[in-house]
């Protein structure tokens, strides 16, 4: 019996705009957790992922 899933998974990235050299490196070997100065980004607004960088396609300032 296989059943479809009932609801949607949501995806996001949570990314550091200012990651100390520590952290950046602990990242980059794929290690390291989600911190609480994270940004979330929705899967929707992520144009593109590099080594380095995550670009996205909205305005991400929490200034208005």
């Amino acid at each position: 019996m296989d059943e479809e899933p009932s609801g949607s998974i949501e995806q996001i990235a949570f990314v550091n705009p200012e990651p100390s050299l520590t952290n950046a490196w602990i990242q980059s070997l794929g290690r390291g957790d989600a911190g609480e100065d994270d940004l979330e980004i929705p899967s929707e607004n992520i144009e593109t992922i590099t080594d380095s960088d995550v670009r996205v396609d909205a305005d991400l300032s929490s200034e208005t």
